[in-house]
């Protein structure tokens, strides 16, 4: 994986990281949670290994718009089964008819150091 640390400054909204179907630049940030980082900046996993941020609900970011949720949950259930307790697609409201996404989702584990499996697979 590709991961850039750069000045505060100099950063980006997003961390590179990869997404759920390998694509490289996504990045996961979280909706809700008790961190002791600010909610709206991206996930360090360093953070998460040393319990200091212990958010598990994220947003990730820059997936194929062709994935379904099905597909989606196939993908992640391969390593991550029982380890989330949802997966929210954004559907493409420009096409209801499709099954096709936004390019990103939220994921909410049941346990911040799963958020570190599913960031080294992923």
């Amino acid at each position: 994986m590709n991961h850039q640390h750069t000045p505060k400054s100099h950063q980006k909204s997003s961390n590179h990281t990869k997404s759920a179907s390998g694509s490289q630049n996504a990045s996961s940030t979280s909706a809700r949670g008790h961190a002791r980082t600010n909610n709206d900046e991206p996930v360090r996993i360093e953070f998460v290994k040393q319990a200091k941020d212990l958010r598990t609900y994220l947003c990730v970011k820059n997936i194929p718009c062709c994935y379904s949720k099905k597909q989606l949950k196939e993908e992640i259930n391969r390593g991550h089964k029982g380890r989330y307790w949802t997966i929210e697609p954004i559907p493409d409201k420009k096409e209801p008819e499709k099954t096709t996404n936004k390019g990103y989702f939220f994921i909410g584990f049941k346990h911040p150091l799963f958020v570190v499996d599913f960031y080294e697979q992923y």
